[in-house]
């Protein structure tokens, strides 16, 4: 049964989670005696119970006849908690800035258009490409994809002081060298409830185009000796983990804060948790790696990322049955590059033909 929020119409068609996923368990009959307790409780215990609920179960008491179970399913106070441990946004701001009258609209903004959450690695950088995954489910003539975004990516880049490639020796006494760029990927589980999502982000691939129009697969580079030291590996530079309960770590003005994971792993070791190179995510919880990838003799960014297609990620998921769990289910995320036009957008040429990155280098809209 397909679930929409009440209100107006740009929170009915919200999120394709609440218009596809469907609730994990069955109703229950509850008696009329324990709904007129649960009534009786203060508002500031409902609000906090709310804070539990993900957004199918949102959309379900925001159906229902109840005035004050409805009106705390479309409150500021529930939907703000929502927008702060999706997108990493202080709600002490009016929601007016984010695309709605409300929290709940603003909520709806924003996961209509893909926004990265926010941290600082990626503070104030463009984004080159952005894409959603989808699980693929087997049939009898073969494979199909699910309607519902489970995984949503971001690929930013690391810049150099000069904008151009990066050069690694792949010897000391050799004139080898080898052209790479360090891509830095946002991945965030985007559902609110279901299963965690598992990242095999060390079978990355990206896709270039080549010179005869065709387009050939790098592989992320995931061990590069240089005079007898490892240099390019995969790391993780920032994982985001989230409580369930809002009030374990607040700050000074209110806004719900989760401890982040500030050391850089070498993913190709077994420092994952889950195995090597297996990045865990649980619902609405995002990640940055560092993803090297060799470009050829493109001596610029813009060159390499002109002939950039795509990334793409694979995943999967593994959903369970109380403690029992199901067979795992694949999916894959990819992620496609902007034109080059507008990877220019983001660099200008100096006297002399140097690059550097323009003043006006922003998070890019796609």
């Amino acid at each position: 049964m397909e679930m929409m929020l009440s209100g107006s119409s740009s929170g009915a068609m919200a999120t394709e989670e609440l218009v596809d996923q469907k609730p994990a368990a069955a109703l229950i009959a509850v008696p009329s005696s324990m709904v007129n307790m649960f009534l009786q409780l203060p508002r500031e215990i409902l609000c906090h119970i709310y804070t539990f609920m993900d957004v199918p179960m949102l959309g379900s008491m925001a159906q229902t006849h109840t005035g004050i179970l409805r009106e705390l399913a479309t409150a500021d106070e529930t939907w703000s908690d929502l927008v702060h441990r999706r997108f990493q946004i202080a709600t002490t701001k009016r929601p007016k800035a984010f695309g709605g009258k409300d929290w709940k609209d603003a909520y709806c903004s924003m996961n209509l258009c893909n926004r990265m959450p926010k941290s600082r690695w990626t503070n104030r950088k463009a984004i080159f490409a952005k894409g959603n995954g989808r699980m693929i489910h087997a049939t009898g003539s073969g494979t199909t994809t699910g309607t519902t975004s489970s995984l949503s990516l971001w690929v930013t880049l690391n810049h150099t002081e000069n904008c151009r490639t990066r050069i690694l020796r792949t010897n000391a006494s050799s004139s080898n060298r080898q052209r790479h760029v360090d891509l830095w990927v946002c991945l965030q589980n985007v559902q609110s409830n279901g299963p965690p999502i598992q990242v095999h982000i060390m079978q990355s691939e990206l896709h270039f185009l080549g010179g005869l129009g065709n387009v050939y697969t790098e592989r992320c580079i995931q061990e590069q000796l240089s005079c007898g030291y490892r240099w390019l590996v995969p790391r993780l530079l920032h994982h985001r983990h989230h409580h369930h309960s809002p009030a374990l770590d607040r700050n000074v003005k209110g806004v719900a804060r989760a401890p982040t994971t500030a050391r850089v792993f070498d993913l190709s070791n077994d420092l994952s948790s889950n195995g090597k190179g297996v990045i865990v995510l649980q619902p609405l919880e995002f990640c940055i790696v560092s993803l090297p990838f060799a470009c050829g003799q493109d001596a610029f960014e813009t060159d390499a990322l002109a002939r950039t297609v795509s990334l793409r990620v694979p995943f999967d998921s593994r959903p369970q049955i109380g403690s029992t769990p199901l067979s795992s289910e694949p999916g894959e995320a990819q992620a496609w590059f902007v034109p080059e036009s507008d990877v220019w957008d983001q660099y200008c040429q100096l006297p002399g033909g140097c690059l550097t990155l323009s003043d006006k280098e922003r998070r890019m809209h796609l």
